[in-house]
């Protein structure tokens, strides 16, 4: 057994399953202030560019180094570790640099307080759905798909275990560091997250390690 913590490779994330678009009207009317203003909308699309900068980033990295891997290794246990990490990883990709957080997708709608109102809506139901229950049950059900996968199919147990044991709750780390509603213009501290990737390195061991400060 070559690979025991490969708890960022075979983590995976979700897409987000309720679009603000086609539920715009979860947004209870206390959260709806009367004039939502631009310059809440300009710090809520900060914050959200920087979460899914960070894990769309860190699971760049992740893919591309077990894609590596499985480039030059012969060892067919270290193969299939690595090619479902990298399909694990690469599905964080979703929500982070391909389907994106509404309010990024529509920043350039900002021009008129009409305008304003409305992305405020649907950015505040594009915020509750992604941190919602539906994200979290896809994180549970993904990981324990890639786990079944792994032991199952390749009789790789060890490796399923850790990804059940520890992607499920990166996974959770991923949802619940996401911006949260917040009526408010100010950013609050308790909603800021930071993040550090390095190398593990170990006798018979390799891959990344990430650092989580929320």
């Amino acid at each position: 057994m070559k690979l025991w913590a490969l708890f960022l490779m075979i983590v995976t994330i979700y897409a987000p399953f309720a679009s603000a678009e086609q539920n715009p009207g979860i947004v209870p009317p206390s959260l709806s202030p009367a004039t939502p203003s631009l310059e809440w909308l300009q710090q809520s699309a900060a914050r959200e560019r920087t979460w899914a900068t960070v894990w769309g980033t860190t699971w760049a990295v992740a893919t591309g180094a077990q894609l590596t891997v499985l480039a030059i290794t012969d060892d067919r246990d270290t193969r299939v570790d690595m090619a479902f990490g990298a399909g694990g990883a690469a599905l964080g990709l979703i929500p982070t640099f391909i389907l994106r957080p509404y309010i990024l997708r529509h920043e350039s709608q900002m021009t008129s307080q009409p305008a304003v109102n409305e992305l405020y809506r649907l950015d505040q139901a594009d915020k509750r759905s992604r941190r919602g229950v539906l994200p979290h049950v896809a994180n549970v059900a993904i990981n324990l798909g890639l786990s079944a996968g792994l032991g199952f199919g390749y009789g790789r147990w060890v490796t399923s275990l850790l990804n059940c044991v520890l992607g499920i709750p990166i996974g959770i780390a991923m949802i619940e560091t996401q911006p949260s509603p917040n009526a408010e213009p100010e950013l609050s501290p308790k909603d800021t997250a930071s993040f550090t990737v390095a190398p593990l390195l170990a006798p018979q061991a390799y891959g990344l390690a990430l650092g989580l400060t929320y």
